[in-house]
């Protein structure tokens, strides 16, 4: 494709790196992925990924975090890839060989890590360091302060690591300086109360980053050196973004080639890469770096739709983007952009789950099974079977997909005049816009498929089942919403309705006093939702806000619900809302259900319903009277198995396999992920 003519011509040009050219400006950013165990490869499975992404042909990939020392090697519950010493070296050199050739024109990056105060000892057994004694919350155990000359150690095993990186075939060093971790520790007047040469001034704060840069520098003279760094701390009393301008400029002294800025710290309670973060919200953060030096600058954070990027660099806010997340969810993202085929794109929907996962165990993608398990993949069939696909949401349509992709002919039967099921409406819930493209990417992916027969408005019966003859059912029928029985008496004045039917567009149902029956994800984000609706919009706050029309609080006030806001109050039987949801999406989600003014009521049931009211009993008996004119029902679904059990009576030599909430409720990362699986087993 002719790169000049092309709508991401900024994006897919090629930059200078110090002495490195890099072909397009899409980076990968290194991300903490638990492909890995105890610091080591362990098999393929880091190898294939990578491969893959390279396939993909970013221009520049950052792989690590790679722990310099072990004390600094705990991160989440597991260990991060190792560095300290010349056992991994081999290792190393199998990954960027195989990066190297699926890709000969693409750099590799390693990035050098020390996660510092957060590191537990349960995980490396030795007690984690910091600049000084303060604790984090995420890791509440005694600190050892580091001695000048432990500082000064630690700075060589730097530069040592960095020798081990380009011993090992990388192209370039990328010093993490991010996110909380030790030498972000350093940075902050936030966790640096020392009074010798590294704490105090903030070029005596900086000077633990700044001696590593010139020692790798004067180690590696032809090597870039990238930084990735946090543009403001985002927590009271830390650096603003005006500090660490002045960072940036002493690393560039030092021999810093580029620097990817990132938000602020894991510890901020400023949401920084969900779904109510809007797109390239935090690309100003860039734009003050760049401004405060002479070397090319990486946008970071929420940057997931190849259109934001390139106005980005259009703009001449930034020089290069990061995107980690959108080619976990594609790793073929450049590639599609550079062969002219962004419609064929997986987007990323900030859905979070990636970073959930990897608390604990791999990273997984809601969007892309395939993430991790590059290596499981199965080899197509020698022969194709005729594969039919009941049921045209987001697992079905994933079956169809690889299923096709593997050979087989597929028909896809959704009752439905459209596809996507119930996904169809999950994008209108309050952070969670970018879920249209987790059905439209699919529907978009499985109609323009001409191997499979997508037949909408097709009822799948059990006779037009046997009609078809296929090989293989595949039943991703979805679930029915559940409708609990309540108390209603005849003469109240209460509206009863369905939280999707809300999320539908049926606000006109919705009064003004509204209780939602539930406490899972969909119950709080429908409740937000509501209280949401009347807020001001983001032209008319800017408005208000350039002419100072309205005092700060008011006008937060405003945003967020308007002046005629809905009284909302949300009851449960369970003690924790949104249980089920991810971590770093669950805090925010309930955060902003605080400050909207919702009423939650925890452990709780209704105890009866009057004309205009509900009456609701705590664990304790404890009566507490809403008053009402609107439910909203968001108790779950139950598993829609009705076709199942007909054809498992009546077609029993047909292999049939049950996805999604046709088996049983689930979250829609295991449903497609069983569409995958089933699908790729064929």
């Amino acid at each position: 494709m002719n790169v000049a003519a092309s709508p991401y011509r900024w994006l897919l040009s090629p930059l200078k790196i110090g002495a490195m050219t890099v072909p397009n400006r899409i980076m990968m950013p290194a991300m903490h992925l638990n492909y890995h165990r105890d610091g080591c490869f362990g098999d393929d499975r880091l190898v294939a990924f990578y491969r893959e992404r390279a396939r993909g042909r970013a221009g520049l990939i950052s792989v690590g975090g790679f722990a310099v020392d072990p004390a600094g090697a705990g991160v989440f519950k597991s260990l991060l890839l190792g560095l300290w010493n010349d056992e991994f070296i081999p290792d190393l050199r199998r990954l960027t060989g195989a990066m190297h050739a699926a890709n000969p024109e693409g750099k590799v990056a390693c990035q050098l890590y020390h996660t510092g105060r957060v590191s537990p000892s349960r995980l490396t057994g030795l007690q984690p360091v910091g600049p000084s004694e303060i604790q984090s919350r995420f890791n509440p155990e005694p600190i050892h302060v580091l001695s000048t000359d432990e500082v000064q150690a630690l700075e060589r095993k730097y530069v040592e690591a960095a020798i081990r990186a380009r011993e090992a075939g990388f192209d370039c060093i990328d010093v993490f300086c991010g996110v909380g971790h030790l030498i972000a520790q350093f940075l902050s007047p936030v966790t640096n109360d020392r009074t010798d040469r590294y704490g105090g001034s903030l070029e005596n704060r900086a000077r633990f980053a700044t001696n590593i840069v010139a020692a790798i520098r004067a180690a590696l003279p032809g090597v870039p050196i990238l930084v990735r760094l946090a543009g403001h701390d985002l927590l009271p009393g830390g650096n603003t973004h005006h500090e660490v301008a002045r960072v940036a400029g002493l690393l560039e002294a030092a021999g810093a080639d580029a620097f990817n800025v990132t938000g602020g710290w894991h510890e901020s309670r400023v949401p920084q890469i969900t779904g109510d973060v809007p797109t390239g919200a935090y690309a100003w953060l860039a734009e003050t770096i760049r401004a405060a030096v002479g070397v090319p600058v990486a946008a970071s954070n929420r940057i997931n739709d190849p259109a934001v990027a390139e106005r980005i660099l259009r703009e001449n806010r930034a020089d290069f983007i990061s995107m980690g997340r959108p080619l976990l969810a594609d790793p073929h993202l450049p590639r599609k952009l550079i062969e002219g085929e962004p419609g064929q794109i997986n987007h990323c929907i900030a859905c979070n789950v990636c970073l959930d996962s990897a608390w604990a165990g791999p990273a997984r993608c809601l969007v892309n099974p395939a993430a991790g398990r590059e290596a499981e993949a199965a080899a197509p069939p020698s022969a194709g079977k005729r594969v039919l696909v009941v049921g045209g949401g987001p697992a079905g349509m994933m079956a169809a997909k690889v299923a096709a992709a593997r050979g087989h002919t597929v028909a896809l039967w959704e009752k439905a005049p459209q596809l996507g099921g119930v996904a169809a409406i999950g994008d209108v819930a309050p952070g969670k816009r970018e879920y249209r493209w987790l059905y439209e990417d699919l529907a978009r992916q499985v109609g323009g498929d001409e191997r499979i027969d997508l037949q909408l408005g097709r009822e799948a019966t059990l006779e037009a089942i046997r009609a078809a003859r296929p090989e293989v059912l595949v039943l991703a029928t979805g679930g029915h919403p559940v409708y609990p029985d309540l108390p209603v008496p005849e003469d109240a004045e209460i509206e009863i309705v369905h939280a999707h039917d809300v999320l539908a567009g049926a606000m006109d149902r919705v009064g003004r006093d509204v209780v939602v029956l539930g406490g899972g994800p969909t119950a709080c984000e429908t409740a937000l939702h509501i209280k949401e609706q009347g807020g001001l919009d983001g032209e008319t706050v800017k408005f208000l806000l350039v002419h100072r029309l309205v005092e700060a609080d008011e006008l937060r006030d405003m945003a967020m619900h308007g002046r005629r806001s809905r009284r909302v109050s949300i009851v449960q039987r369970s003690a924790r809302f949104a249980k089920d949801l991810n971590k770093s999406v669950r805090w925010t989600l309930l955060e902003s259900m605080e400050a909207a003014g919702i009423a939650s009521f925890a452990n709780s049931t209704i105890r009866s319903i009057e004309r205009d009211a509900v009456v609701i009993a705590a664990a304790d008996g404890a009566p507490t009277r809403i008053p009402c004119d609107t439910i909203v029902l968001a108790v779950g679904v139950s598993a829609d198995d009705r076709l199942h059990a007909e054809v498992r009576a009546n077609l029993r030599e047909l292999p049939v396999f049950v996805i999604g909430d046709a088996a049983a409720p689930r979250q829609a990362t295991e449903a497609l992920l069983e569409g995958w699986q089933v699908a790729n087993s064929l």
